[in-house]
């Protein structure tokens, strides 16, 4: 898709929306969705389970309960944990899900600027997650991520998951979170700069036939856990591509991502047009790294890696 047209089509939605009747507005609020009770993030630290200190790694994190009485009418919350390896040449890549938290109403205090009745400095330590799922910390040497699901089910019975919730409930807005993932990390020792050789093809008309550029890349650790900033996840691409459309060089193409285990994951879901992006990759025993990434428009493209 030529990306000046979709900036121009961005901006018209925009006026649209700006000048539409009051009933017609694409905002939809509590009242406005069918009636229910969610989970609702207040605050949260931590995250990563450290293969090397599970029982220091910790995810601590407090919630409230959103319904029409300020969550009075959510009887039971609780969480069931799934793990899936990354390393599966075992064959078993998934463990789970089993039971991991439960409170019922009698746990529940005031939580949040409004005081509904929620949870409270919920903590969730690697110990705990190997634990309900019958794992070892061998069993992590691969890599993989934690997923828990939560539940509410409120005083008439009726059950609520991220599933039968809507994606408004879902989304950031709401703060939902019935669900989160923990990765899992291994000590990471990325940063420094790369030669990198970026190929890709476009969908624009700009640039038909694949590219390749040669660009220096740098990965600078952020705050620990694995995750690094990148110069440039485009290696160059973006810049080749689309300096025509505004692109000025490596500092719109900058971005983070994440080594868990030597699996890499791009953790900048945006790319400067807003599209979506995504991407994934592996760090390799000899010390490149490899990424593949697409994005909203259709364009792709690999960079790989390698120690100056």
């Amino acid at each position: 898709m030529n990306k000046f047209k979709s900036l121009v089509l961005v901006c018209a939605t925009l006026f649209v929306f700006g000048c539409a009747d009051e009933e017609l507005k694409p905002i939809i609020t509590f009242d406005d969705a069918g009636k229910g009770a969610y989970v609702a993030l207040v605050e949260s630290t931590g995250g990563d389970i450290m293969v090397d200190n599970l029982a220091g790694s910790t995810f601590n994190y407090t919630v409230e309960f959103v319904d029409l009485q300020g969550g009075s009418l959510v009887a039971e919350y609780r969480t069931e944990v799934s793990f899936t390896d990354f390393d599966d040449s075992d064959g078993d890549s998934s463990t789970g899900p089993v039971a991991l938290q439960s409170y019922s109403s009698s746990d529940f205090s005031p939580q949040g600027e409004f005081g509904n009745a929620g949870v409270g400095n919920i903590t969730v330590t690697g110990t705990d997650l190997i634990n309900a799922l019958g794992l070892t910390a061998d069993d992590l040497a691969g890599g993989g991520q934690f997923d828990v699901a939560g539940t509410v089910t409120t005083t008439d019975g009726q059950v609520f998951t991220a599933n039968n919730s809507s994606p408004t409930v879902n989304g950031a807005g709401f703060r939902g979170f019935f669900d989160y993932t923990l990765f899992v990390v291994c000590p990471s020792e990325l940063g420094g700069t790369y030669s990198g050789v970026a190929t890709g093809t476009s969908t624009d008309p700009c640039c038909p036939d694949e590219t390749t550029v040669n660009a220096d890349i740098t990965l600078t650790a952020t705050a620990g856990g694995g995750e690094y900033t990148i110069s440039d996840w485009s290696g160059g691409l973006y810049f080749e591509w689309y300096d025509v459309y505004g692109i000025n060089g490596p500092s719109d193409t900058e971005g983070d991502i994440k080594d868990a285990c030597t699996i890499i994951t791009l953790l900048t879901d945006g790319e400067p047009f807003g599209e979506s992006l995504k991407g994934s990759g592996k760090a390799n025993a000899d010390g490149t790294v490899n990424l593949k990434w697409s994005n909203g428009y259709g364009d792709q493209g690999t960079l790989v890696l390698t120690p100056k």
